[in-house]
């Protein structure tokens, strides 16, 4: 199963990229994604809060069940004036 990741703020900086896709085994669920990319991003850790949007919509939790084909988005808090 394919799911497209997509990073936005810091995250982009921490993957020098703006999106990848990634390759899950089928029946996996958000948060399997989210260990994953922990485990490839551990300055992930480093950051106070970020949500994770499954198709545009904000995950409520990572009990999730993701299909192939899902876009994933990891926004870190956004700040400025």
């Amino acid at each position: 199963m394919h799911c497209r990741v997509m990073y936005f703020g810091i995250t982009r900086d921490y993957t020098g990229k703006k999106e990848e896709l990634v390759v899950l085994e089928e029946k996996s669920h958000l948060s399997d994604l989210h260990q994953l990319l922990k485990s490839r991003l551990p300055q992930l850790d480093e950051l106070k809060s970020y949500r994770l949007a499954v198709n545009e919509s904000f995950a409520e939790n990572e009990s999730i069940l993701l299909k192939d084909g899902d876009v994933i988005a990891i926004i870190p808090p956004v700040s400025g004036g």
